[in-house]
């Protein structure tokens, strides 16, 4: 045998108590059993030699005792010969289909007449008539479609966004790069939404959020001036200097 079935669940649980040597031992006896489909045969030091583990007759020794039955001057084990026997059994008989041409007819796809020629049976293929339509299982669901395009969404990340100036993108892309969250354009699309609602430009919206210093976006209705504009200037003297002012005059931000 080439190869042999490791339940590791099973194996797990009946040698989570042995010691890392007796479980190579172990496993090495189980490689030597299936491999020359006998069983194991020799003292303890002769098996400890021959997987490989000379010196370690103690380790080797506990696990026969536990894992094995002694038969004269053979180990056994039970698991082992029952599978070998299995494999063998397996074996003989793709022999025999061999021999024979091959593994034998389903007796349903064909019947056979006395000349020994094969007659189809009574049961009719199924034909497709083309419709020029694909099947309705491969078109997409409108709620598949959806999540496909929420899907693109998010995995596409942006440097820049209609209505927002090159300075106040760049600082927000430091401002997230450092909450380690990416910019992508669900975060674009999302926040142009909130900040429409609250009244905002895009602009006013990310220095508001830069401000924050919050991973989402949670914007507050601001009152508008004379121009009928947000003044966000003043919402953001308090911020401490430091970097360059993204809208161009008063303090300037640092760490925004």
């Amino acid at each position: 045998m080439h190869r042999y079935s490791l339940h590791i669940g099973d194996y797990a649980a009946h040698t989570r108590h042995l010691s890392p040597i007796e479980d190579l031992a172990y496993r090495r006896m189980l490689d030597a059993y299936y491999l020359h489909e006998k069983p194991l045969s020799g003292d303890v030091a002769a098996i400890s030699r021959a997987i490989g583990l000379p010196g370690h007759d103690a380790e080797v020794g506990a696990v026969l005792a536990e894992f094995f039955v002694k038969e004269a001057d053979q180990w056994r084990n039970a698991r082992c010969d029952r599978e070998i026997l299995e494999y063998r059994d397996v074996v003989r008989r793709n022999q025999e289909n061999g021999r024979r041409g091959g593994r034998p007819r389903n007796p349903l796809a064909t019947q056979s007449v006395a000349s020994g020629m094969p007659v189809e049976t009574d049961r009719q293929p199924t034909v497709l008539k083309p419709t020029g339509k694909p099947p309705s299982s491969l078109l997409p669901s409108p709620s598949s479609q959806g999540t496909e395009q929420r899907r693109a969404e998010r995995a596409v990340q942006v440097e820049s966004w209609p209505g927002v100036e090159p300075e106040i993108m760049k600082q927000f892309l430091a401002f997230r790069r450092r909450k380690a969250a990416p910019v992508t354009e669900l975060v674009m699309r999302t926040t142009e939404k909130k900040a429409a609602e609250a009244g905002l430009s895009m602009n006013d919206a990310l220095i508001e959020w830069i401000a924050n210093g919050t991973t989402g976006f949670f914007p507050k209705p601001v009152s508008s001036s004379r121009s009928g504009k947000p003044d966000m200037r003043e919402r953001f003297k308090h911020l401490e200097p430091g970097q360059p002012n993204p809208w161009g005059d008063g303090p300037t931000v640092r760490n925004l």
